[in-house]
């Protein structure tokens, strides 16, 4: 309906996404901070459950794979998160 769907993204640029069994996740980045971080939003809600600072250079590229209850974001490494 053109609302905002998830408000804690608000004024967040959201790279990459992808959908585990009970998560969306999203790389959010922030250009005035410099900071990325994978941000976990439930699907009925759209609020946030967690957000896991990993980088401060967010003109890198990050993909995520989702996979059950785990997120695996790959940047100059990979890196594994469960929820």
């Amino acid at each position: 309906d053109g609302a905002l769907a998830w408000h804690s993204l608000s004024g967040l640029f959201s790279d990459s996404l992808a959908l585990g069994d009970e998560v969306l996740w999203a790389i959010v980045k922030d250009h005035n901070t410099g900071l990325v971080a994978p941000s976990g939003l439930e699907l009925e809600t759209g609020l946030e459950r967690v957000r896991l600072d990993i980088s401060y250079r967010p003109d890198e590229f990050y993909d995520l794979v989702a996979q059950g209850d785990r997120v695996y974001v790959l940047g100059d490494t990979l890196i594994a998160f469960g929820y």
